[in-house]
C-alpha cells in the first residue's frame, strides 16, 4: 500500500484528537454496539472503529480483529481521513499467491516436524484469527509455541501477538503458550543470495532490496543488517529501502537506484524481503526495470529457522503433545 501523506491541518487534527481523551480507554458498550452493527449492516465478519494517532491507528472497537490497531503507514485509514467523501477499499488480501506461498510453508513445516500439529493463524485482515486458533489448540489442554512468521521485530511482535497470548492464557491456565522470537531474527542472508542467484544475478549488477518498514527503527534497523550482509557475500552493492517508505513519488527508491548506478552498477535486481509477493512488492517492482528475484517463501532455510525457533520449546515438554501456531500478518508479512 502506498504511504498516505499528512492531511493539511495534521497539527490541529493531532490536537483535537487529544483533547478527547479517548486513545488507549478500554472498551465501552457504545462504541462496540456502532462496529457490531457495521459489520451487520455490511455483511463483513471484521469492522473497527479507528483512531488515526500520529504514528498508529488505534482500534476503539472491534469485531472479528485481535490485534489492537496498525503502524499508520500501513492503515487504510491514513488515506480516509484526507477526504470527506466514503472511502472504499477493495479486497487486498486475497492475492491467491500469498495464500499458496503460506501454505508451501505450512506443509514443509509439518513435513519437518511429524508428530506436532501445525497450523497458521493472522494478526488481522485474514482469518483464521490468531485467537481463535489458540483457544482451538488450547481447548483440549495441548501446549502450545507460537511462531510469528515476521522478519521484522517491531510492532505486532513486541506489543499485539503478546496482548493475544496473555488473553489465551487467562482462558487457559494450564497450558503453556509461549512465543519464539521473529522469523526474522534468524539471518536468512544465504537463502536471498539463492533467490538473486535464480533471477540470473551476475557480476557487475546491483541489488536493491526492499522490506515492508515498521515503525520501529529497530526493526528496518535489522533488515538494513541484512542487506548489508548480502553485500557481504556477494561482494557487490546492495542498497535498501522499505515499500510503505519510499517517500512522495518514490523518492527514496529513486535515490537508492541513483547511488548503484553512481557505485559502477551495469544492471539493478531486485530483492523482495518478504516471504510472498502481494501489493507492497508490486509496488516496488513496478518501478524497477530489471530482473527481480522470487520472494523468501518456502526456501529451506525458512523452513529450517522456523523449526529451530520452535524446537527448544517442544523439548522442554516431552511428555506432552505439542502444537505450533505460525504467526502471520496481512500481506505482505512485516
Amino acid at each position: 500500500m502506498t504511504g498516505a501523506p499528512l492531511p493539511r491541518d495534521e497539527d490541529e487534527r493531532l490536537a483535537e484528537l487529544a483533547s478527547f481523551g479517548i486513545l488507549d480507554t478500554a472498551a465501552e458498550a457504545a462504541y462496540d454496539e456502532i462496529v457490531e452493527l457495521a459489520a451487520e449492516l455490511c455483511g463483513t465478519s471484521m469492522a473497527a472503529l479507528s483512531l488515526v494517532d500520529a504514528d498508529r491507528q488505534w482500534w476503539k472497537a472491534r469485531v472479528g480483529l485481535d490485534a489492537t490497531g496498525t503502524p499508520r503507514e500501513i492503515a487504510f485509514c491514513s488515506h480516509a481521513i484526507l477526504g470527506d467523501d466514503v472511502f472504499v477499499v477493495p479486497d487486498a488480501t486475497s492475492d491467491p499467491r500469498f495464500a499458496d506461498n503460506l501454505t508451501r510453508v505450512r506443509g514443509e513445516v509439518r513435513a519437518a516436524m511429524p508428530g506436532r500439529r501445525v497450523e497458521l493463524a493472522f494478526l488481522d485482515l485474514d482469518e483464521p484469527l490468531v485467537g481463535a486458533v489458540l483457544d482451538e489448540l488450547t481447548s483440549d489442554g495441548e501446549d502450545v509455541t507460537v511462531v510469528p512468521l515476521l522478519l521484522g521485530d517491531g510492532y505486532h511482535s513486541r506489543f499485539d501477538l503478546p496482548v493475544l497470548l496473555d488473553a489465551a492464557r487467562r482462558r487457559h491456565p494450564g497450558v503453556s503458550v509461549a512465543q519464539t522470537p521473529v522469523l526474522g531474527s534468524t539471518s536468512l542472508a544465504g537463502a536471498l543470495v539463492d533467490r538473486l542467484r535464480e533471477a540470473g544475478f551476475r557480476s557487475g549488477d546491483g541489488v536493491v532490496m526492499y522490506g515492508v518498514g515498521s515503525s520501529d527503527e529497530r526493526s528496518d534497523d535489522a533488515a538494513r543488517s541484512r542487506g548489508a550482509e548480502v553485500a557481504t557475500l556477494v561482494g557487490l552493492p546492495v542498497e535498501v529501502v522499505f515499500a510503505t517508505k519510499l517517500g512522495e513519488n518514490a523518492v527514496e527508491l529513486h535515490a537508492a537506484l541513483a547511488r548503484l548506478r553512481a557505485a559502477g552498477a551495469q544492471r539493478i535486481v531486485g530483492l523482495p524481503y518478504f516471504l510472498s509477493p502481494g501489493l507492497l512488492t508490486e509496488r516496488v517492482e513496478a518501478l524497477l526495470d530489471g530482473p527481480v528475484a522470487a520472494p523468501l517463501a518456502d526456501h529451506p532455510d525458512v523452513i529450517s529457522a522456523i523449526v529451530v525457533q520452535a524446537a527448544p520449546f517442544s523439548s522442554n515438554t516431552a511428555d506432552r503433545r505439542r502444537m505450533t501456531t505460525m504467526a502471520v500478518r496481512d500481506v505482505g508479512i512485516c
